[in-house]
């Protein structure tokens, strides 16, 4: 099985209920992190960390991400297929090095600076 493929630089996401649509009218535009480099990168060493950023698969996994070099609080966001959130930590406050991982296989993680 494979994830669905984002072929963007950078893609504009929407609030639902329960989730996030892709849309280019409306939402807030965030980098897709999706080579290997970048999503080992992410938000690292970034004062101004914007909408946050999309990290996409290939295919679906369990994905473990910390805190390590991140410099603002952030929500980690855990999306299936369909871009529905099946797992979220809150408010990860910079550096800290405990992985944060969901509960089941993934496609996409967005990660939010936190209000």
């Amino acid at each position: 099985m494979s994830c669905p493929r984002i072929q963007y630089d950078s893609i504009t996401l929407a609030e639902r209920d329960g989730g996030y649509n892709i849309d280019t009218e409306k939402g807030f535009l965030v980098p897709v992190a999706s080579t290997p480099e970048d999503i080992r990168t992410g938000l690292m060493h970034r004062t101004d960390v914007g909408e946050g950023m999309l990290f996409a698969f290939e295919t679906p996994r369990v994905p473990s991400f910390w805190m390590k070099n991140t410099l603002v609080p952030l929500d980690i966001e855990f999306l299936d297929a369909n871009m529905n959130v099946v797992d979220a930590h809150r408010n990860v406050q910079p550096g800290d090095l405990t992985p944060r991982q969901p509960k089941k296989e993934v496609c996409f993680v967005l990660e939010r600076p936190t209000t």
